[in-house]
């Protein structure tokens, strides 16, 4: 039933639309100016949405040069002038060529005529500045000369329809870029003159390049065009410079390199250069663009420019440095265990954009190991049990400038947070009813026995918004140990970690953890064992069981450490012994190698990461269970001998 409504639909707004073309037809320029401005302000009072989205893009490009209350003042000039250009290139699609001669003055006309003189067609580059249908009833070239242009396809039919009708009218051939480039190529090739929009958001494909001094994905057709078949690019502006009255202004033509030439830097300079002289232009009367355009977006697959699709480029000149950066706030995922197996993922977000400011937010309680990493950037830790939109309120802090979430916990949670924030990409799997929440829902990876560790879960995430994840290795490198094994040393400090929150399932036995310590001290009796029990709260006394066990030097640090303490004192230890837990996440996260002996959990999903650590684990019939409380034997437990965790140890030490 909804199928079929939507072609009515669609005719209804076509003769809505036709109505009002009608009676805009039927007034004056300077009625359609002082009529468009005071309609234009209105509307934008019911669009709210559009108003934010116009400061913001504003602000990107004038925070540093103009107030708040400029600012304001400018969003509302701005809507003026929309309505005001909307108004007026309706009633000039109407016009004669002679009456379109008494409003429209050309500059450069002789920068035209020198491109059509080489006989190649011409790329004219064109953008949303004033009254920008105005470029389609010009003719700034030599007599003759066939026109055309390059558009996006509006969906409603019967508009598109006629939009085409009337640029056909004034001799302009339109090439629907659904269509793709073949046809404009070869009208190119035939001497024909193009008209290419750069300024709107190409997607996930172009350059990287400067805009307003931050790094926006840009377009390259025109260049790619130009070079491919040998057409000199134009660029061209708009600006008015009277009531009613027009200037289009065109610059020297730019000539693709010769088969010898450097192709990529061609495309490069020439895409970047365009931006500058956009953004020079605008300067002269900011109003006069098309800020409700998301110039600045990221698309989904576009987020990050380490994958194929986006190229970076940096004009001579220019610093990377000095330039607004791309500010990306990760949600942490809560677990300390799984904001661990994080990490690789947060290394390739921060590796994915040159420009990339990375900030964590997470639980206070990660704050310790989070500010640890050098990739991260900037940490806001919010208390637990606060409510989504106090979390928002911390995050956001009275600023608007994160550019995007990426949400690792797959929680309805995490996305209210980032939208209270006001970040306006929020990215993340689509799950647990939050999909409406997000502006990019990534669809849950499919099952791959090559990626079965959790780790690839946060991964795909970053694979899925344009990062390289190829070299995985790299990215699952952990750092250097920061008390090393060198052979030599006679006291060895062992982390212990004897317990595990999820239950008695993950936890190896009290007395083969004491029997594994006191049969390493009697077999290496020249060394000295210092033992530290680490654990949460509640497993004090677990801790003071295992400490009881055995014989000194030892010291029971459960439930005695915050998480700031607990980094520290990790990276004293030589190695640490531990279950499937948080702190065995952590202390692998910190280089710090590890025995970690596997129950009811399976180390293909969570094993520590990197390749220094020794794993332990007997399979069972029953095995993983993922059980908190073994209803059985506790076999997968009792098959590990404490011999085998003294043999991994010695093989930590001594091979």
């Amino acid at each position: 039933m909804k199928n079929i409504l939507v072609l009515p639909a669609q005719f209804l707004v076509f003769a809505i639309y036709r109505s009002f073309e009608w009676l805009v037809g039927r007034l004056s320029i300077d009625s359609c100016i002082h009529l468009g401005e005071k309609i234009g302000y209105g509307i934008s009072w019911l669009i709210p949405g559009y108003r934010k989205l116009v400061r913001r893009n504003l602000s990107l490009a004038f925070s540093n040069e103009l107030t708040a209350s400029q600012i304001d003042t400018l969003v509302d000039h701005h809507f003026e002038a929309l309505g005001k250009n909307i108004f007026c290139s309706i009633r000039t699609a109407e016009m004669t060529v002679d009456e379109v001669d008494e409003i429209v003055v050309i500059e450069g006309i002789e920068n035209t005529k020198k491109a059509q003189a080489a006989g190649k067609g011409v790329v004219m580059c064109i953008n949303h500045l004033a009254n920008w249908e105005l470029y389609a009833r010009i003719q700034p070239f030599e007599p003759g000369a066939e026109l055309g242009t390059l558009f996006q396809g509006i969906r409603n039919p019967f508009l598109n329809r006629h939009v085409e009708n009337v640029r056909g009218r004034h001799g302009l051939r339109g090439f629907d870029r659904r269509g793709g480039f073949a046809a404009p190529a070869d009208f190119l090739r035939k001497g024909g003159m193009l008209g290419v929009l750069f300024d709107q958001h190409p997607g996930a494909r172009g350059n990287l390049c400067p805009f307003f001094n931050k790094l926006v994905a840009t377009t390259t057709l025109p260049a790619i065009l130009s070079l491919r078949t040998g057409a000199p690019m134009v660029y061209a502006n708009m600006l008015p410079v009277a009531l009613g009255k027009w200037k289009i202004t065109f610059s020297e033509p730019v000539y693709p390199p010769d088969v010898s030439g450097d192709r990529d830097a061609y495309i490069a300079n020439a895409t970047a250069r365009l931006n500058h002289q956009l953004e020079n232009t605008i300067r002269e009367d900011p109003k006069e663009w098309f800020w409700v355009h998301n110039r600045w977006k990221s698309a989904a697959n576009g987020v990050l420019s380490s994958g194929p699709k986006l190229n970076v480029h940096i004009p001579d000149g220019q610093i990377l440095e000095e330039m607004t950066p791309f500010r990306l706030a990760v949600w942490s995922p809560n677990p300390l265990g799984d904001a661990c197996m994080s990490l690789p993922a947060v290394r390739a977000i921060k590796q994915g954009r040159p420009d990339m400011h990375l900030t964590v937010c997470c639980r206070e309680n990660l704050a310790p190991m989070w500010r640890a990493q050098s990739e991260v950037d900037e940490v806001i830790p919010f208390p637990k049990g606060f409510k989504p939109k106090e979390v928002g309120a911390i995050v956001a802090n009275g600023r608007s400038d994160f550019d995007v979430a990426v949400l690792l916990p797959n929680s309805l949670r995490s996305a209210l947070e980032a939208k209270a924030a006001g970040i306006p990409i929020r990215i993340g799997y689509r799950g647990h009813h939050r999909k409406r929440l997000l502006k990019y829902a990534i669809p849950e990876p499919k099952p791959s026995p090559e990626q079965k560790h959790h780790v690839h879960r946060y991964l795909n995430i970053v694979r899925a918004i344009g990062g390289n994840v190829k070299d995985t290795a790299a990215l699952l490198k952990i750092p250097q140990s920061p008390t090393p094994i060198t052979g030599g040393e006679k006291e060895i400090h062992i982390g212990v970690c004897p317990g595990a929150e999820y239950g008695n399932a993950k936890r190896y036995p009290i007395e083969r953890y004491a029997a594994a310590i006191e049969t390493l001290r009697q077999k290496h009796p020249d060394t000295v064992f210092r033992v530290s029990i680490f654990g949460s709260p509640a497993e004090e006394g677990i801790g003071e069981d295992l400490a009881s066990q055995i014989s000194d030097p030892k010291e029971n640090r459960a439930g005695k450490t915050s998480i700031a303490e607990l980094v520290s004192e990790l990276q004293t230890c030589h190695f640490v012994a531990t279950n499937d837990t948080g702190t065995m996440h952590l202390a692998a996260a910190l280089g710090v190698p590890t025995v970690a002996i596997f129950g009811s959990t399976e180390p293909e999903f969570t094993s520590p990461i990197g390749d220094v650590h020794r794993v332990i684990r007997h399979k069972v019939d029953c095995s993983p269970c993922f059980k908190r409380e073994c209803p059985i034997d506790y076999r997968c437990m009792l098959r590990i001998d404490s011999s085998e965790v003294v043999a991994e140890m010695e093989a930590l030490l001594y091979s």
